[in-house]
């Protein structure tokens, strides 16, 4: 992977917990980062994308 990209590991986290976690980590890298989330939480694959079209 890129310097630009940081992996957001929430696996064993449970809702809302992924979200949390990508959200913090949101507030610490750089604008421009891509960040890609691994959970185990089958709600994130729903909740997450929901949360970024707001």
């Amino acid at each position: 992977m890129s310097e630009n990209v940081v992996v957001v590991d929430a696996r064993g986290s449970f809702c809302p917990g992924p979200l949390m976690e990508l959200i913090s980590k949101i507030k610490s890298v750089p604008v421009g980062t891509e960040l890609h989330v691994l959970s185990t939480d089958k709600g994130s694959a729903k909740d997450i994308p929901a949360w970024i079209k707001k």
